[in-house]
């Protein structure tokens, strides 16, 4: 690849910008695997194992999508929410563990911007659901090949 310096070319400075998912799960087992399940879909992804680490990064730089485990407790999980309500354009958040009937589905089900994925989940269905919530398909990225699925 050509150096900037040596041609001056504003072309090849151009940088390009992953997509960054933040997944905050208090269980590094949990947050592994789901970090492996969208890792196929070219993302950058950042690791918070709790919600006070949570809130810094996403105050220090706003992720294009979270996911977050409805194991964490629903007040502190809920603060994560209210700073990502402050963000000027907040990110799609995937809560991910919710079983439907859960005492905690009412605290969740009322935020516009929430998708729910259920463990057990397959690889493919949390990375399609990645993809679709950021714009894109694993198809527009591989040009049709088949999505890893370690399943």
């Amino acid at each position: 690849m050509s150096h900037p310096e040596q041609h001056g070319s504003e072309e090849d400075t151009r940088q390009v910008r992953f997509k960054e998912i933040l997944i905050v799960d208090q269980d590094e087992a949990w947050a592994l695997v789901m970090r492996d399940a969208v890792a196929g879909g070219g993302f950058t992804v950042a690791l918070a194992p709790t919600v006070e680490e949570a809130v810094r990064k996403v105050r220090q730089k706003t992720p294009d999508l979270v996911l977050l485990s409805c194991l964490l407790n629903v007040d502190t999980a809920q603060a994560l929410l209210r700073e990502i309500d402050a963000l000027k354009v907040p990110p799609p958040v995937i809560l991910v563990g919710l079983r439907y009937g859960d005492t905690q589905w009412d605290a969740w089900k009322e935020r516009r911007y929430v998708s729910f994925v259920k463990q057990p989940f397959r690889s493919k269905q949390l990375l399609d659901m990645a993809l679709a919530l950021l714009g894109t398909t694993w198809e527009a990225l591989t040009g049709g090949a088949d999505a890893p699925d370690p399943d």
